[in-house]
């Protein structure tokens, strides 16, 4: 009886699995899709919205007469009343902003004694709705330079409108080559656009 019952267990025991849906073996754990977790990071998370591209954190800089935003890995480089410059973490280039309450010399950001020009082109036109009203003059005049030494290059725009009175921006890109300046262009026409001026 003994032999008969070691027998039969394993053929029942057999016939027993053979009867078992595949999908019931299954013993792989569940696992969140990866795009569900990454949405569920980011929606939690509080840092600032990155214009600049992706992993590039915000800060803006609140000047006397203006407000800009730039990259959080810049450095303040220099400061004045009117003016700010920011440099990379890596040196490779610098963005600068000179916006006065209304007009100005340019004095910190126009080319110094060390710098050679090398490019300049200007356009008029006249702009139909701007802060000074209707029909103001438009002025934009591009400035390339470099260092008389080589060691970098800069270009800078200067955007004035006149009607009445004047108004006046200048922006400039310090690089070390067209290499850095290709690697952080899209960067600075980001800065150059978070530009806010103040009224009265």
């Amino acid at each position: 009886m003994k032999k008969l019952l070691f027998v039969i267990l394993p053929v029942i025991l057999i016939f027993s699995a053979c009867q078992l849906d595949p999908g019931e073996l299954d013993m792989t754990p569940d696992v969140p899709d990866t795009p569900n977790v990454q949405e569920s990071i980011t929606a939690d998370h509080d840092d600032p919205v990155d214009p600049f591209g992706a992993g590039d954190m915000v800060s803006e800089y609140l000047g006397t007469f203006f407000s800009v935003s730039y990259p959080a890995a810049f450095a303040i480089e220099s400061e004045a009343t009117d003016y700010v410059s920011f440099e990379s973490a890596d040196g490779k280039v610098a963005f600068a902003v000179y916006a006065p309450q209304w007009t100005g010399d340019g004095a910190p950001i126009i080319t110094q004694a060390n710098e050679i020009e090398t490019d300049r082109s200007e356009n008029t036109s006249v702009v139909a709705e701007s802060e000074l009203g209707t029909d103001a003059e438009k002025s934009i005049v591009y400035v390339t330079v470099k260092a008389d030494d080589g060691s970098y290059w800069r270009s800078m725009v200067t955007e004035t409108l006149t009607k009445d009175s004047s108004t006046m921006k200048i922006f400039s890109v310090r690089y070390e080559n067209q290499e850095s300046y290709d690697e952080y262009l899209d960067a600075y026409l980001t800065f150059k656009s978070s530009l806010q001026q103040f009224a009265d």
